[in-house]
């Protein structure tokens, strides 16, 4: 609950599954920009309580999940 940002997410290859990796963040946004999603297979309840989570930024790429 009191994550207040994360750096370096485009440094990661090979993740699939996030499940619950944020949940009840403290941080307004985060940057996804230059991470790539195509071995995502699992994101349950990856931001569940952010209630501050207003702007997830990501590349183009990710429409595509």
């Amino acid at each position: 609950t009191n994550l207040a940002s994360v750096s370096g997410l485009g440094n990661l290859s090979g993740v699939r599954l996030m499940r619950y990796t944020f949940s009840s963040c403290a941080f307004t946004s985060i940057d996804f920009l230059g991470f790539d999603p195509s071995t995502l297979t699992d994101l349950f309840c990856t931001f569940s309580r952010c209630s501050r989570l207003t702007t997830i930024l990501a590349d183009a790429t990710w429409r595509y999940l």
